[in-house]
């Protein structure tokens, strides 16, 4: 397929772009009221930003199931992210740059890379990154007044 990736329906709604004329009637989920348990297979590191950004997305109402297997990728990046991080802090500044080729520091510093760039494409997907968060404004709460929420009036 050429050009732009679709948008999901959801997150066009969030932005204040749908138009329901030209919606193409694909897979709309329901977002996710409460976080599942984050998967045995996670490492401490995982789960914890499972357990972080999960109630973040489920709060914003971003989350639904069929996202949780891409989640559980993007977490379990961020852990392998932190764990090669204290990996680094615990070589010199010198082995951390330098060294032959094949060296621990290069090597974790070259994987650091990658591993990061991996987990920020896959953030901007859940509209975790600035730029893809800048784009997406929140849903009124439900059971609020829309009108009072959507032109910006309070009870006060």
């Amino acid at each position: 397929m050429r050009g732009r990736k679709p948008l999901p329906s959801g997150i066009k709604k969030l932005r204040g772009t749908y138009r329901p004329h030209r919606d193409a009637g694909g897979l709309a989920p329901e977002p996710l009221d409460r976080l599942p348990r984050a998967p045995r297979t996670l490492s401490p590191k995982a789960r914890r930003y499972w357990r972080e950004l999960g109630r973040r997305l489920v709060g914003a109402r971003v989350l639904t199931e069929l996202d949780l297997p891409a989640f559980e990728v993007l977490c379990d990046l961020l852990g392998h992210v932190d764990m090669i991080r204290g990996q680094l802090l615990q070589l010199s500044p010198r082995e951390r740059y330098a060294g032959p080729r094949g060296a621990p520091g290069p090597v974790l510093m070259r994987l650091l890379r990658q591993t990061w760039a991996e987990a920020l494409r896959l953030a901007a997907e859940f509209g975790i990154t600035p730029s893809s968060r800048e784009r997406v404004r929140p849903l009124p709460s439900e059971g609020g007044d829309l009108l009072a929420e959507l032109f910006g009036f309070s009870d006060n």
